[in-house]
């Protein structure tokens, strides 16, 4: 990515205020040309591309080495040029090495960015934050959880309880009228739960008229 991105200083941010090691992949595309019938010029302008894309990359992990060790925080930082599976693949690898990842909310148009994310959200077996462009400052003073009574809900709640313990206020929410939901979906054991790892909670349930 050529822009800024949100989420290394949103990252920075939780990092510093939970004291942790910071690694950062600042990963190029490498282009490729698919057609049968290809030119010198052809091949020259692919080349060219990708070493711009790789240099854009080295200079974006190095930005953010001098921006970890500026917030005194340990950072190791990765700038591979890969093709796109092998990208997703060196993502999704990495992330099952570490406690959370942080990516970029993309605009929806660009589907080779919702591949990343979600190959990660589904295959990492980690936590992820997909942050929206602009949120650069982590804040979880007051956290929503989504609650359905599911497996996976269940998981993304026991990953998020580190975050949960500093929280001023959870509020626990389940929609009904939506789907069939678990029975344990309105908190009644949820809650106790969550006290008792000194998390304090509110319990909120919200119709879904018209589904």
């Amino acid at each position: 990515m050529e822009e800024r991105s949100s989420a290394l200083a949103y990252g920075l941010s939780l990092a510093k205020e939970a004291g942790a090691h910071v690694t950062v992949q600042a990963a190029s595309l490498k282009l490729s040309l698919t057609h049968a019938f290809i030119s010198n010029i052809a091949e020259d302008l692919v080349a060219a591309e990708n070493r711009r894309l790789d240099a854009l990359a080295h200079a974006a992990a190095d930005a953010s080495r001098q921006a970890a060790a500026a917030s005194g925080l340990a950072c190791t930082t990765q700038a591979p040029q890969l093709a796109y599976p092998d990208l997703v693949k060196s993502f999704t690898a990495l992330a099952r090495a570490h406690d959370l990842t942080v990516l970029d909310a993309e605009p929806i148009s660009l589907a080779v960015d919702r591949g990343l994310i979600e190959a990660v959200l589904t295959d990492s077996g980690r936590p992820l934050i997909v942050g929206p462009q602009g949120h650069e400052v982590f804040a979880g003073d007051r956290i929503l959880v989504a609650w359905d009574g599911s497996a996976k809900a269940a998981r993304a709640l026991n990953d998020a309880l580190p975050l949960l313990r500093e929280a001023s206020h959870v509020e626990l929410v389940s929609v009904t009228g939506e789907k069939d939901l678990a029975p344990a979906v309105f908190g009644v054991d949820l809650a106790p739960h969550l006290t008792r790892h000194h998390i304090k909670v509110g319990e909120l349930t919200v119709p879904a008229p018209g589904g």
